[in-house]
């Protein structure tokens, strides 16, 4: 660019190559200096001309930069000197700071101007005269003494404020609020509002009017004296006056009654006493009798001097009931002197009649009846009537005709039935029922033998029974007619032989209509149908047999054959149209082909993979070179309190079982699951489970495989220093801890640990014991039953042999069966090893080997290297500046002393590290060693690792680093597994002890560690076929390839798929090549020994099943490379309520609400207050909340005016992550405003202020807002003060940084007291809104958005009581318990502040509550958050003694129940908010309240609860296909990319299928996501589409 003026010239020399577009660069002509020069010189003289402005410039000391002109020297002086008698003249001046002295303000004569202040240090001088024109004098004016103000008048424009010390001797005309402590002796016509005090004498006043308090001060003897008296009703009245008044009030009234308060107290204290006697004589009843109002009460007593009654209500006396009484029948019975008319009415429960004359009932009249025609039923098993009966037995006996005539017409008739049938007997009757004499053929009923006799001409009782011409004869007995069994026998019919039983089977044959060419068929139970009979169905019912059949269908021999692989098998095509697996041993004829022969490129073993090299030739596949590396991930804690003294044990199913001192619960031994998942192995973590409520130390902990149990071994705190034991099993991440048992109760113990034996089957546990010596005990401990015993154990007590048993450390080999005891010595400071052998009932423990001299070492580790078969040995050696150093130990050929030898000690880098702990573990995969050791230098706290290979008697580094990415810690306690790594995950945990990070004191942690074995391969892109027969080097041979078949296999499972591994191994899976292609492809196994090499189908991809895969799944690949079914992955965890530490956020003066609402986004918090130190302007603060410590991330303003911002309410939008921020427009008539906030990590912006609610008081009202995350819209709920107080709502929609409102939607019109609550209910899609009506009753209504507006359900009241208390305005009350779908509602009663809780259901668009349930005794200002998905709803407020206090609500159908209440704060605090982290898998609440200072406090709470969280593990990028074939965990899955999948089900043909979150296919994809699977070629079959 030209520089045309000296502004543009550069401060970099090379930058200038122009001079107004003359160059000046290098090798420029000579004419351009001049012409530059002569251009300098006029760009110097327009400076100097004014005609440039400079926008700095420094001179010496001196910056002129734009109007400011400042000094460059540190604390400088700048002085402006004029020359000589000269002088500095400037027009304006504004003086800001500093002072003016030594000399005038104000030349010859006083200039105007105004002064904010004017100060002197000492004395300022201002001249003989000073007229002060305009504003305040602040100051004394005067001198050391106050000197006279002898002006005439002083007049201010505004206030005169200072104090005046002198006299005044003129008048005073305006308002005087400072004290005057000298003598007023003018007229003061205006206001007093200070103190009038006279220090000697008295004052004097003509008239004086005191509009507020005159105090004579009660501590001095001041008096007002000289009143007149009194004659006005608002006069002063004297002592005596008073005293004359009271006499002759009280006149002569007694002692007891002379005061009024004596007065009141005789009268009960009645303000109201004349109408309370008045009405309590109203309700008396005049001697002159009246009306009674309520019943009397006798109590007991008589009535007495009745009159005689005449009218129906009227008192009857004794005299008059015994008259009337005698007239009546008693109860107990009587005799009657006249008729009874019953007119229509009945005589009920009759007793059995005895007697001739007595009345009969109908039933025992029907009875008679029907036993006689239960008789004849029985006997003709065809009539039912008794008249039938009576004929019958009439035709026997020559008169039943008669007799039935007689029965039917009067009594006399009924008499000669009653001699006949003489009805049910308990034995045979002598005579008749009128005691007369048995005629022949009379009956009755045995009802001891339940059968009916009939009296023969012998006068005999005979059993009653149906000759074979249908008469009674005892002959052929059917009189057991309860019995249908016997009286089928006694008919000789039998059920299955000649009489089908009856069933709904032959109902429904019986219900077909017959017809040629019909077959019957039932369609289900009990019902049937005909169908067309065919000729050729009829051809095949017809045949004798299967073989008929078969001839008639026309079938040959191959249709007797099962499909199947097995033997006289007939083979099926699988879905790809291809031969299943078969037995390739029982294939014949095969051609010779599917065989290569090359030479080979070194030896090449039969069955083994082969590739073809770069010189034709075959070489066996095989890994080339080999490299191990470690590392660790950054810790993560897994308790809240402190966690000392970690044990960590493998129980297998990727889960550990840890045990640890739980500093934060009293120090109890403490055991917790852990599960490990995904890439990086994270592990989560159970409930935790204290095992013995008991303070504890040193835990160590041991899994048994064979038991399926843990042994929890601990030592007691310092108390018993003892040991005891635990037996645990574990279902999931549940541990079950089995009682407490003693394992050494006679002698303190250090230092337990425990290791197990899988020869024995035992664990054993070792720890150190009496004191100074500390020797060595070895127990081994019985964990099959359900608690654990010692079955023998060992003392070792030659010198030292347990010093320090904190560095004790054994490890196993498994093949030999002994144990590798490592220790430091405190007699010598040397490392010694000893082997200890376990026969299963003893210990033997041999000589131990000094593996060190000359040296001082610390914290030993040993491992048991299964590859090498050797132990190494590692230490801290502070002789070699606490260098880790490493040592072989091996097993020597002697069967006596140590049994072992050392090899040479190793130094395996120059890092130091100086703590106590440490631990190693080896790694069965890469065949490596991991080390930790713990360092609290004062330099940084760190654990560093190493990982070692043992090479011979040589020890060898691989890798070293320290545990973490950034974050310290000093490693105070460290423990791993002993043995780790599977061929599926390079990775493990190890848990630790935390001395020294930010401040997390003794928490436990635990980072994720792993070695890995990295090796090349010479298997790429090259491979060949399989060796059909082993070949020597540069031999000639024979190559299976694709089409062959090898037989050089062993172990193969028929139908697999087999691939080569990078190291040449065929197997079914490959850890170590691409997970989506699970290496190279072989072949398919057609026997035991059998390979057919094929091509790899394209459209299939193999992996390892992540879990157990169905065929038919859609699967996705995870990020470890493993294949996985579509599903949500549900996971519970559990959380246990801590504090942290109270902190002070913001010193100030917080004015209103200070509500929070939490950033998902962001992952802070958000805090909306006014601050009233900045002229209460709206504000809010971002709050990050690292572990459990809130602090401030930014701050920022929203209100550009005072009181911009009063009563804000944040509230988070999860769909365009904003915070809305609802308030009152105090600057602007109180309409409602609005503001959309963006929240980083540490930043807030806002963008411009959107009003509601445009009318003026719009806004005031009391105001509670949620996010509708159904309908994306922000909900405000207000008692809409511009219009009649009505209950309002408003949608609000975000867009940008901006929001968009709704018309005000009018619940009801009707004036309301207060808006109370208002939140969203995220499975029922619906708002909750509660208010309290005007008469202070509780109202609420269930909403639904609906665009802009909003409709409503009916109105419910839940509450009559007063709750106008609750003071919802300065927070929410209302929460919504996603676990229960419940909402709670909390609130005051007005009669004592009692805290009340509510429980409301919604079911549709109505809501339902339950009954009022008391909470606490009085709370104030109670919150809680807008939803709870963890089972407790956290709530706090306020109580009686304005502190600050937490608790938790749980509600159990439609009650809830308080509990843990904690207090937050000393108090005294006001107005409070809370809000929930809804991070998944996190729960963290934050409390913000306002103290007594008006600062802004915070806490951070973690709640009691669990959380479960569902993620769905599908994303528009990790769908692969679907599962080919059903596989389980860890095995190879089988996956198809394309083609045509037939494990499908229900699909409708030519749909487009998609992939939902929970694994299932739909026509519609899931939202958000449009995974598509394929298109349905029919109902069972998926053309896969993985494009």
């Amino acid at each position: 660019m030209a520089k045309t003026k000296i502004s543009q010239f550069d401060a970099n020399a090379a930058n200038n190559t122009d001079l107004n577009s003359i160059s000046i660069a290098e090798g420029t002509a000579p004419s351009n200096i001049n012409n530059a020069i002569r251009e300098l010189m006029s760009q110097l003289a327009d400076l100097n001309l004014g005609n440039e402005v400079l926008s700095t410039l420094k001179i010496d000391n001196l910056h002129l930069d734009g109007n400011t002109i400042v000094t460059l020297d540190t604390n400088g002086d700048l002085n402006l000197t004029p020359n000589g008698t000269g002088s500095v003249t400037i027009a304006k001046v504004d003086i800001n700071g500093g002072a003016i002295d030594g000399t005038p303000i104000g030349a010859s004569s006083a200039s105007t101007g105004a002064f904010t202040t004017l100060s002197a240090s000492s004395t300022a001088n201002l001249g003989s005269t000073v007229t002060v024109s305009g504003g305040n004098v602040d100051a004394v004016i005067g001198a050391n003494t106050p000197a006279a103000i002898t002006g005439t008048v002083i007049t201010a424009n505004t206030n005169f404020a200072g104090d005046i010390t002198g006299n005044v001797t003129g008048n005073v005309t305006g308002n005087l609020t400072g004290n005057v402590t000298g003598n007023v002796t003018g007229n003061v016509t205006g206001d007093v509002t200070g103190n009038i005090t006279a220090s000697t004498g008295s004052s004097t006043f003509n008239d004086v009017t005191i509009n507020g308090t005159l105090d004579l001060d009660s501590t001095t003897t001041q008096t007002i004296t000289g009143l007149a008296t009194p004659s006005g009703s608002s006069d002063a009245a004297t002592k005596g006056y008073v005293d004359t008044e009271v006499s002759a009030l009280v006149d002569s009234a007694p002692a007891t009654l002379d005061t009024l308060n004596e007065l009141a107290a005789a009268l009960g204290d009645d303000a109201s006493f004349s109408t309370t006697v008045t009405n309590s004589i109203a309700a008396k009843l005049p001697l002159a009798g009246g009306t009674m109002t309520g019943n009397i009460n006798l109590d007991s007593n008589s009535l007495t001097n009745l009159a005689a009654p005449s009218g129906a209500n009227d008192a009857a006396r004794k005299a008059y009931v015994d008259t009337a009484d005698a007239l009546k029948l008693n109860l107990s019975g009587g005799t009657m002197s006249g008729d009874i008319n019953a007119d229509s009415n009945k005589v009920t429960n009759l007793a059995t009649p005895t007697n001739t004359g007595d009345a009969t009932s109908k039933s025992y009249v029907d009875g008679i009846l029907g036993s006689a025609t239960s008789a004849a039923t029985s006997a003709s098993n065809a009539s039912t009537s008794a008249t039938n009966a009576a004929n019958s037995a009439t035709a026997s006996a020559n008169s039943a005709t008669a007799s039935a005539n007689s029965a039917t017409s009067a009594a006399a008739s009924y008499d000669s039935f009653d001699d006949r049938y003489l009805g049910a007997k308990s034995s045979a009757p002598t005579v008749d029922n009128d005691g007369d004499a048995l005629i022949e053929g009379a009956l009755y009923f045995n009802t001891t033998s339940n059968q009916l006799f009939v009296r023969n001409s012998s006068n005999a009782w005979t059993q009653a029974a149906f000759t074979a011409s249908g008469f009674l004869s005892g002959s052929n007995n059917l009189s057991d007619v309860d019995s249908a069994s016997t009286a089928r026998t006694n008919l000789g019919l039998a059920i299955g032989s000649n009489v089908q039983a009856h069933d709904a089977d032959l109902d429904a044959l019986a219900g077909l209509t017959s017809a040629a060419d019909k077959g019957i068929q039932f369609t289900g139970s009990g019902t049937a149908s005909t169908y067309d009979l065919t000729s050729a169905g009829k051809a095949l019912l017809d045949d004798a047999d299967a073989a008929a059949q078969r001839t008639t269908l026309g079938l040959g021999s191959v249709s007797t054959l099962d499909a199947g692989t097995s033997a006289n098998n007939a083979v099926q095509l699988d879905g790809s149209a291809k031969l299943p697996a078969v037995d390739g041993s029982a294939l014949t004829n095969m051609a010779s082909g599917g065989t290569v022969s090359l030479v080979a490129d070194g030896n090449i073993t039969a069955g083994k993979p082969t590739i073809l090299t770069a010189a034709g030739k075959a070489a066996q596949v095989a890994e080339i070179g080999n490299n191990v590396t470690g590392g660790f991930l950054d810790a993560v804690t897994f308790t809240s309190g402190a966690g000392n003294y970690v044990g960590i044990t493998d129980i297998g199913s990727d889960k550990y079982l840890i045990s640890y001192e739980d500093g934060g619960n009293s120090g109890y031994p403490t055991v917790v699951v852990a599960t490990a998942s995904g890439e990086n192995r994270t592990l989560s973590f159970g409930t935790p489970v204290v095992a013995q409520s008991v303070h504890c130390q040193n835990t160590a902990i041991e899994w048994n495989p064979n038991d399926s149990k843990a042994l929890l071994v601990y030592r007691r705190d310092a108390a018993t220093e003892y040991l005891y034991m635990h037996n645990i099993t574990v279902s999931g991440t549940t541990p079950t801890v089995n009682a407490q048992q003693d394992l050494d109760v006679s002698q303190a113990v250090f230092y337990p640990s425990a290791i197990y034996n899988p020869d024995t089957q035992r664990v054993n546990v070792h720890y150190s014991y009496d004191g100074g010596n500390k020797y060595l005990k070895i127990h081994s401990i019985d964990t099959s039953g359900t608690n654990p015993s010692s079955s023998y154990n060992i003392s070792i007590t030659d010198t030292h042999s347990g010093d320090h048993a904190a560095e004790v450390r054994v490890d196993y080999d498994t093949g030999n069966n002994k144990f590798l005891y490592v220790n430091r010595s405190n007699g010598d400071d040397e490392c010694y090893a000893r082997l200890v052998t376990d026969s299963g009932s003893a210990f033997t423990a041999h000589t131990r080997l000094a593996l060190t001299s000359s040296s001082t070492i610390h914290n030993p580790t040993v491992s048991y290297d299964v590859t090498a078969a050797k132990f190494l040995v590692t230490y801290r050696n502070e002789s070699n500046s606490n260098y880790r150093e490493a040592i072989v130990v091996t097993y020597n050929a002697s069967t006596s002393g140590t049994l072992i030898d050392k090899g040479t000690a190793v130094a395996l880098d120059s890092r130091a590290f100086n703590q106590t702990a440490s631990a190693s573990s080896y790694d069965t995969n890469s065949s490596v060693t991991t080390v930790l050791n713990g360092d609290s230098s004062s330099t940084y706290a760190k654990i560093g690792f190493w990982t070692v290979k043992i090479t011979g008697t040589t020890p060898s580094l691989f890798s070293s680093g320290v545990v973490g990415n950034t974050s310290q810690y000093d490693g105070s306690r460290i423990q791993m597994p002993r043995q780790h790594m599977t061929t599926e995950s390079p990775y493990f945990p190890v848990a630790f002890v935390d001395g020294g990070k930010q401040g997390d004191s003794d928490k436990a942690y635990y980072a994720v560690g792993r070695t890995v074995q990295t090796a090349t391969t010479n298997l790429d892109n090259n491979y060949l076929g399989v060796a059909a027969e082993t070949i020597s080097d540069t031999n000639t041979g024979k190559i299976t390839v694709n089409g062959g078949v090898n037989e050089n296999q062993t172990g193969l499972t028929i139908g697999d798929d087999y691939f080569s591994d990078d190291a040449g191994v065929i197997r079914t899976f490959v850890s170590g090549g691409s997970a989506l292609t699970g290496g190279q492809f072989i072949g398919k196994a057609i026997a035991a020994d059998k390979l057919l090499l094929e091509e790899q189908d394209p459209n299939i991809i193999y992996g390892k099943a992540g879990n157990a895969i169905t065929a038919g799944d859609p699967i996705i690949v995870q990020t470890d490379g493993e294949l996985s079914q579509v599903k949500n992955n549900i996971v519970t965890t559990s959380y246990t309520y801590s504090k942290g530490t109270e902190v002070e956020l913001i010193a100030g003066n917080m004015t209103n609400t200070v509500q929070s609402a939490y950033d998902a986004n962001a992952d802070r918090f958000v805090v909306a207050y006014m601050d009233g130190d900045d002229s209460s302007r709206g504000k809010a603060i971002v709050v990050s909340t690292s572990n459990t410590t809130p602090s401030v991330a930014a701050t920022g303003t929203f209100g550009s005016t005072s009181f911009q911002g009063e009563n804000a309410i944040p509230v988070y939008d999860s769909t365009n992550n904003k915070v809305v921020i609802v308030y009152t427009m105090g600057h602007d008539s109180n309409k409602g405003g609005s503001v959309v906030a963006t929240v980083g990590a540490s930043s807030i912006s806002f963008g411009s202020e959107v009003v509601y609610g445009s009318s003026s008081q719009e806004g005031a009202g009391d105001k509670l807002a949620y996010f509708d995350e159904e309908y994306d819209k922000i909900v405000l709920f207000s008692r809409d003060q511009s219009n009649s107080n009505y209950p309002s709502v408003y949608i609000g929609t975000v867009n940008g940084t901006s929001i968009t409102w709704g018309s005000p939607v009018v619940i009801e019109s009707s004036s309301i007291t207060a808006a109370l609550a208002a939140q969203y209910s995220s499975t029922d899609k619906k708002g909750l809104f509660i208010w309290e009506d005007s008469d202070y009753h509780g109202q609420a209504i269930v909403g639904t958005v609906d665009g802009t507006s909003m409709t409503f359900g009916s109105k419910v009241e839940f509450t009559t009581e007063n709750i106008s208390h609750s003071d919802t305005s300065k927070g929410n009350a209302l929460c919504y318990d996603s676990v229960a779908n419940k909402f709670l509602f909390l609130y005051q009663i007005a009669s004592g502040d009692d805290g009340e809780g509510i429980v409301a259901t919604i079911s549709g668009t109505s809501v339902s509550f339950g009954s009022e349930t008391n909470l606490h005794d009085a709370w104030t200002n109670v919150n809680t958050i807008g939803k709870s998905d963890f089972g407790k709803i956290p709530i706090i407020y306020r109580n009686a003694s304005n502190q600050q206090y937490y608790a938790e609500v749980t509600i159990t159908g439609t009650t809830p129940a308080l509990s843990g209440e904690v207090q937050l704060n000393s108090g005294p605090t006001y107005f409070g908010g809370l809000s929930l982290d809804t991070t998944q898998g996190d729960i963290k609440l934050l409390a913000t309240y306002e103290d007594g200072d008006n600062d802004l406090r915070s806490t951070v709470i973690i709640p009691n609860g669990s959380r479960t969280v569902t993620t769905p593990n599908l994303t528009t990028e990790n769908f692969v296909g679907i599962a080919h074939k059903t596989a389980t965990e860890n095995t190879t899955a089988k996956v198809r990319i394309g083609g045509v999948d037939v494990n499908q089900s229900d699909l409708t043909a030519g749909q487009l299928y998609y992939v939902k979150n929970d694994g299932t296919l739909s026509t519609t994809p899931e939202t958000g996501k449009s995974v598509e699977a394929g298109k349905a070629l029919s109902a069972t079959k998926l053309l896969v589409n993985t494009s």
